[in-house]
């Protein structure tokens, strides 16, 4: 039998309402072998933070770079020709992460 810990359903409804409340617009911007990322905020009043997630293949993130409050990140070392992929969490003050935005590439 399988049972969920107050702590795990306090976590499955924070990251429930932090994914709801995501809404991610962002945009691209090229800088040479870097990349100038950008979103809108979260609507939800408890969110504290963003993580920045990419990598080479679709859904499938190898880096995280944590923004802070910030609504933009750069980032740099990318290889020239190849495809990146870009998603954002949202954190709330317990570390609790929503689900990643859209995918943006």
């Amino acid at each position: 039998m399988y049972y969920v810990t107050t702590a795990a359903r306090i976590k499955r409804v924070l990251g429930a309402l932090l994914r709801g409340s995501l809404f991610i617009f962002c945009s691209l911007t090229s800088l040479g072998a870097g990349v100038q990322l950008s979103w809108n905020a979260s609507t939800a009043s408890n969110v504290v933070g963003y993580n920045v997630y990419y990598g080479t293949g679709s859904h499938s993130y190898q880096t995280m770079i944590p923004a802070g409050n910030n609504l933009s990140a750069s980032i740099s070392g990318l290889n020239d020709g190849m495809t990146y992929y870009f998603a954002v969490t949202a954190v709330d003050a317990f570390a609790v992460e929503s689900d990643f935005s859209s995918e943006f590439a």
